[in-house]
């Protein structure tokens, strides 16, 4: 089964008519790059909720990719029995993720783009 994030996923320019460009902390005080701005922040996170009808992979897409492929994902269950794990093998992309669980649950995740690597 298929799920996509639950969350909205803001625009770039979301806050202010896209003034959050060019003010705040942008920069510090060396002029340099101190940090995302608070919609580029926003955007680097999804989050949704999945519900497995058994033992199995589930395959997560994001209904807009993230902007890296260097994503760290965190899932949880209230089932006991459904441990969910990140496929073996498989790393998250900006696309999505492939968790593996191992009974019927609800998987509820975040998924988190830790921005470039170098």
């Amino acid at each position: 089964m298929a799920s996509a994030e639950s969350n909205h996923v803001p625009n770039e320019d979301h806050f202010e008519g896209g003034a959050n460009l060019n003010k705040g902390a942008r920069k510090g005080l060396e002029n340099k790059q101190a940090g995302r701005i608070l919609s580029q922040f926003m955007r680097a996170f999804r989050t949704g909720i999945l519900t497995a009808s058994g033992a199995g992979d589930e395959v997560v897409t994001f209904s807009k990719a993230l902007d890296t492929d260097n994503v760290a994902v965190m899932l949880t269950s209230d089932t006991v029995l459904a441990v969910p794990i990140i496929k073996n093998g498989t790393t998250p992309t900006k696309t999505g993720f492939t968790a593996t669980v191992a009974a019927a649950c609800e998987l509820h995740w975040m998924a988190f783009d830790m921005g470039p690597t170098s």
